[in-house]
């Protein structure tokens, strides 16, 4: 006799391994609330999640899924179920299997079982995911995701607002159940999660979306191989691990090359000169310029002070000082138009931000004349993802400039 073999579909899988690992619900009552609420949060966070956690059908499918969450499912099912060698009922089976013994002991109070709850630190759970993956990944769970020396665990023992949470952690933890598999699967796809999905599979019920957002994007500053595809800011923007290091980490390390008096002060300076070096209103600008050059006549000149000559209401005395010496002096010889120049100084508030603006762009540009030059080697993601930022990078330093030259003296 002739059988035909279909795969199981998801929520028929939900079942499976429902009834394997856990006993019969005894309080539909509770378990309908909890799915309630679940979806409830959703809908009342509207368009931070996916779209169809907005629709009715998303609650039944809470339902069918409880007390593991379907996104859970459908993560295990619709990437990791790709990775040869990975069986779709058995292999999930066996995953939860040692997912919930390491949470049951630990006690652990999740309304449902999340991707954000997945305890990456118990070497079980880890090692049952990592076999499925290329040599690599220890150093990456261990360092960025989950233990008590990742960066995450860091994070969240100085912020409490992320510890009280673990919103750090769980952010990581979706992220890594969410884009590990890429690293290996031969199925074309967008890599990575985007902001909603990350959200999905991390907040539970009465928490706030805002908190696991501010971790996410605290931790794409911070952690070696987490890589996104663009601007942070952007909730379209995707986010995914790798065993290589992400540029991002590669720029913060570079920032610290550049000396604030010599490459700090000269891209300033370049900025400053496109922003208003060709001032309609002036006879000269003069940007950072010694007090020599300056012409004595009687033109209407504007004088752009340096970044160490700020000015601040409560402390004026760098600025002036300077305003005074240039007023009063044209090299060797006395000034005696001086009051034919007007001068532009820079904001001590806003200071910070325009250096490292500065920084930014720098080491952006020294990335990108790495690969062109063949002294870095990316793929080409990361290559497009290293001009994209220097682009971004050179876009807001003028900002930061307007923003930090406010000061007519």
């Amino acid at each position: 006799m002739q059988a035909l073999w279909k795969p199981v579909a998801t929520e028929e899988a939900f079942e499976i391994v429902r009834r394997r690992l856990f006993e019969p619900v005894r309080d539909p009552a509770a378990r309908d609330a909890v799915c309630r609420a679940f979806a409830d949060a959703y809908v009342a966070e509207g368009a931070k999640f996916p779209a169809e956690t907005q629709e009715h059908r998303y609650l039944d499918r809470l339902v069918q899924a409880y007390p593991i969450h379907p996104e859970v499912f459908d993560r295990l099912y619709e990437d990791w179920a790709t990775i040869e060698g990975f069986q779709r009922t058995r292999g999930v089976l066996k995953l939860m299997a040692k997912v919930i013994y390491r949470l049951w002991k630990d006690d652990n109070r999740d309304l449902m079982i999340l991707p954000g709850s997945l305890p990456l630190h118990d070497g079980s759970t880890r090692n049952e995911l990592a076999y499925y993956l290329p040599a690599g990944w220890d150093p990456v769970i261990e360092g960025d995701i989950d233990g008590d020396r990742a960066e995450t665990t860091e994070l969240e023992r100085r912020e409490t607002r992320f510890g009280q949470l673990q919103a750090a952690r769980r952010v990581a933890r979706t992220l890594f159940l969410g884009s590990a598999p890429s690293s290996v699967s031969t199925k074309p796809g967008i890599r990575g999660l985007d902001r909603g999905r990350v959200l999905l599979g991390s907040l539970q019920p009465g928490q706030a979306a805002a908190v696991y957002s501010d971790a996410l994007n605290r931790l794409v500053d911070r952690l070696h191989y987490l890589n996104s595809s663009g601007d942070k800011a952007q909730d379209a923007t995707r986010y995914w691990f790798d065993t290589r290091a992400n540029l991002r980490r590669e720029m913060e390390d570079r920032k610290r090359r550049f000396d604030d008096k010599t490459d700090v002060r000269q891209t300033i300076r370049d900025a400053l000169n496109r922003l208003i070096g060709s001032g309609m209103l002036f006879d000269g600008v003069h940007i950072f310029t010694p007090h020599g050059d300056i012409p004595d006549d009687s033109g209407l000149r504007l004088v752009v002070l340096p970044p160490e000559n700020w000015y601040a209401r409560e402390e004026a005395r760098l600025a002036e000082e300077l305003v005074l010496d240039i007023v009063r002096n044209h090299g060797t010889k006395p000034r005696y138009q001086g009051n034919r120049l007007l001068f532009l100084a820079p904001d001590h508030g806003a200071l910070t931000r325009l250096r490292d603006a500065a920084r930014v762009v720098l080491a952006w540009g020294s990335i990108v004349d790495d690969v062109e030059n063949g002294r870095l080697n990316i793929d080409l993601l990361q290559r497009r993802q290293a001009q994209n930022e220097w682009e971004t990078a050179r876009g807001v330093l003028p900002r930061a400039a307007r923003e930090c030259y406010k000061w007519l003296l």
